[in-house]
């Protein structure tokens, strides 16, 4: 009787080529994550970048906003109760006392490149002015709301500051009136006030509306709150002609960062600009003013570089 045959062992299933394909799964997967490891640390990285330049653009130009604005009160502040107005108030019929008055007023316009100062009476009625050549004194200095301004500041008393405003012939201007006369009584007016009246596209406007680095969204801009609407005060860079004409409600734009700044953010947002567009920003309010500094960029331009740089 012959011995059994021994059993044949049963082969491995699994072939080197199977062992290479989960090898190859397994190094793809890594590269996959280590590259979506390196991304999210560029992406990081890309918008610390953009944040720290929005923050210093935006420091930069709130404080030069400051500045300026204290320089204009202060210089407001020095002509209060002004002897020479008062004695041109007292005696608006002598010549002597107008030469000197309208030579004064000159000289402190184009000192500080005013577009236009100006004496008014008590009743708001214009005395003297001194204008640049592009005023024409009857269509704006003496309309109705400068009059009122001056009758505000000697009712008060005390300087007084009159925001950005746009006139009927759509230029836009901004005032400090000074009161001068002052009677011993507190509760009398004074006998005039004096309006030193600028033009913010001659500073302001520019100051706002430049951009340091070469950018094709980027943009600072200057807002205020009126109501239940944020009130956009100079032109902007995708809006022709927007300076106080465009107004957003807040409740119905609560993703855009103009709106947050004026609802009391500051710092770092993310957001929707007045187009609709997502934008990475930095909002910081303008001390001693009712404005508020908004310095964004499209995400699209912040990410760019890194999209074209993970396709690669």
């Amino acid at each position: 009787m012959s011995a059994p045959t021994p059993p044949i062992p049963a082969q491995d299933s699994r072939s080197p080529g199977r062992w290479l394909l989960g090898l190859l799964a397994l190094l793809i997967g890594l590269i996959g994550a280590g590259g979506w490891l390196h991304f999210s640390h560029e992406q990081a990285k890309a918008r610390r970048l953009a944040e720290e330049m929005l923050h210093s653009i935006a420091v930069l130009k709130s404080d030069q906003i400051t500045q300026w604005m204290q320089e204009r009160r202060a210089d407001a502040e020095v002509r209060l109760d002004q002897s020479l107005a008062r004695r041109f108030l007292q005696a608006p019929r002598d010549p002597a006392l107008r030469e000197e008055l309208q030579a004064w007023l000159n000289r402190a316009r184009q000192a500080y490149g005013y577009r236009a100062v100006a004496l008014f009476d008590a009743a708001g009625k214009p005395q003297l002015h001194a204008a640049d050549a592009a005023t024409h004194w009857q269509d704006v200095v003496t309309l109705a709301h400068f009059g009122e301004h001056a009758r505000d500041a000697a009712r008060a008393r005390d300087v007084a500051f009159f925001d950005l405003h746009r006139l009927p012939d759509q230029s836009i201007h901004m005032a400090f009136a000074v009161p001068v006369g002052l009677s011993p009584q507190a509760d009398r007016p004074a006998a005039g006030a004096l309006l030193f009246i600028s033009d913010p596209r001659q500073f302001l406007y520019p100051l706002i509306q430049r951009w340091p680095l070469p950018s094709a969204s980027a943009e600072t801009l200057l807002v205020r709150r009126e109501a239940d609407t944020v009130v956009f005060l100079n032109d902007l860079r995708h809006r022709a002609d927007s300076a106080l004409t465009l107004r957003l409600p807040l409740e119905a734009n609560p993703h855009l960062p103009a709106a947050m700044a004026v609802e009391g953010r500051e710092g770092v947002v993310q957001g929707e600009d007045y187009r609709g567009v997502p934008v990475l920003a930095v909002v910081r309010k303008i001390a001693g003013t009712h404005w508020f500094m908004v310095a964004k960029e499209d995400q699209d331009e912040v990410y760019a570089p890194l999209r074209e740089q993970a396709w690669t």
